[in-house]
């Protein structure tokens, strides 16, 4: 009886005993994928407006009417950019008015180019951008001036190197520096001198965008 007993409390304690637990596997930790800058995180709309001055070469010619001149001088320029971004790439259309008191050029580009952001956003406080576009640009040159004669349309290239801050995460500011290479020819009969006006320039300028 005694042995008996022992035998069945032997039994019920080895029931009751919960079976020793396996060593659970340590996870794996995920690796971790360092988010984008804000500028750069997604798709962006903008557009903006700019100003700034242009300068081009004289332009001086003889017709059968006479002398035609246009002096080297700076032109006051604003304008406006409708753009899109995803990620570092962007692509721009712009249309610039620029001018003086007898001169007025019409300009209207497609852009593309790259921005990436530089190293200085602890300094300045605000992330900061360095761009680089280039594209096609095409036009109208008027000479507010009786006689004058008319100039053709023009064609020609632009780049621009462009700084801009983000002051918030729908206002940039810009600064841009732009090369231009466009000709306009002179419709009159020339006897001598040039044929095309402005040829190779520079323009500079800043921006104000807003982001959505």
């Amino acid at each position: 009886m005694i042995l008996a007993a022992s035998l069945v409390l032997a039994v019920s304690w080895a029931i009751q005993e919960e079976p020793p637990s396996k060593p659970q596997e340590e996870a794996k930790p995920e690796p971790v994928q360092e988010p984008l800058p804000v500028e750069l995180a997604a798709e962006v709309w903008s557009i903006g407006f700019r100003a700034g001055a242009w300068t081009h070469a004289a332009f001086e010619a003889s017709t059968a009417l006479g002398r035609r001149e246009i002096e080297k001088e700076t032109l006051a320029e604003v304008g406006l950019n409708a753009g899109y971004r995803s990620g570092p790439w962007f692509a721009r259309l712009s249309l610039d008015l620029a001018g003086t008191e007898d001169v007025a050029v019409v300009l209207g580009g497609f852009h593309v180019g790259l921005a990436e952001p530089l190293p200085v956003e602890d300094l300045v406080g605000v992330p900061v951008l360095a761009g680089l576009s280039a594209g096609l640009i095409g036009g109208r040159l008027e000479v507010d001036e009786p006689g004058f004669g008319d100039f053709e349309p023009g064609w020609g290239f632009q780049a621009e190197l462009e700084l801009s801050a983000l002051l918030s995460e729908g206002v940039q500011v810009s600064l841009w520096l732009a090369y231009r290479s466009i000709e306009f020819e002179f419709k009159e009969d020339i006897q001598s001198g040039d044929s095309e006006a402005v040829g190779s320039s520079f323009a500079l300028g800043g921006a104000l965008s807003l982001r959505f």
